[in-house]
């Protein structure tokens, strides 16, 4: 597990008491067009298929982060696109958010695990955190 998501799940599990409700500090990176292991990623289709975005951090607002690589929706805006994910994570399980904050309806993925087809955030995905 990396210290970044250690450190996400120690703020979450101090700030409320409750590790899978409480906001996570985002920290600074990008977004790439891999899915490494410890990276969430989204992509831009159903079935993991077009651009992809993957963030081994936890995301406040995916505004400002774009889909990237080949196939459809390279370049699009990540925040309200995706629609479907893969959390490449052996540990962590990933929350995508509907709004920003971790805030509103989400879509809980165990590690090592996808949803074809995002249920509660399909195309309303508007932050990320992590449990470990």
């Amino acid at each position: 597990m990396s210290v970044s998501k250690k450190l996400v799940g120690a703020a979450i599990a101090a700030a409320a008491g409750v590790a899978l409700l409480a906001p996570a500090t985002a920290f600074a990176g990008t977004n790439d067009n891999t899915c490494l292991s410890g990276d969430n990623c989204l992509y831009f289709n159903s079935n993991y298929q077009g651009a992809v975005a993957g963030f081994e951090f936890a995301v406040y607002d995916f505004a400002g982060y774009n889909f990237r690589g080949p196939g459809n929706g390279a370049g699009q805006p990540v925040k309200n696109n995706a629609a479907s994910d893969y959390n490449n994570d052996p540990n962590c399980t990933v929350w995508v958010w509907y709004n920003h904050g971790y805030q509103g309806p989400a879509d809980a993925i165990a590690p090592q695990r996808g949803l074809p087809q995002l249920q509660h955030t399909y195309n309303q995905n508007a932050s990320q955190s992590w449990t470990c």
